[in-house]
């Protein structure tokens, strides 16, 4: 890594750093945080004072940006992600894994909610079209649809 106004002394200013990888420690020499490109996929992730990874951002190639938090367990809890093609979604899962809800824009321009059970299955929808029409459907378990209010 090569930089502009660097120095090994503390209290120094560092203007400009570059590089393909930075890593930052704590004072008790645990991985804090990584920061790199990988493939063309920009990366940064956060560790806790453990040295597991918490926090995840992501930059790729395809023009998809996604953002993970993990719980104290290492279990994803939420998701965002944005597309250059206009989809974009927030996902929160339970605290045990299973089952979660989804706020979401699709590629048509639609924009909901989608609950799913333990088992993966989307039990509930509620969305607007881009013309307005609302369409509202719940599903049994194996994901039929049991009721539905009118859309396009």
């Amino acid at each position: 890594m090569s930089g502009g106004h660097t120095s090994t002394a503390e209290g120094k200013e560092v203007r400009h750093l570059l590089g393909k990888s930075l890593t930052i420690s704590d004072d008790a020499g645990e991985l804090r945080v990584k920061l790199g490109v990988q493939d063309g996929t920009s990366r940064l992730e956060l560790n806790d004072r453990h040295g597991r990874s918490r926090v995840f951002l992501h930059a790729d190639l395809q023009g998809q940006t996604t953002l993970f938090l993990k719980d104290g367990t290492m279990k994803e809890r939420v998701g965002i992600s944005v597309s250059d093609l206009g989809p974009a979604m927030m996902t929160l899962w339970a605290k045990d894994g299973q089952g979660l809800v989804s706020a979401y824009v699709d590629l048509k321009g639609s924009k909901g909610f989608a609950i799913e059970d333990k088992g993966g299955t989307t039990r509930a929808v509620l969305e607007v079209t881009p013309s307005g029409s609302l369409r509202l459907e719940l599903r049994d378990t194996n994901g039929k649809v049991l009721w539905k209010a009118p859309g396009e």
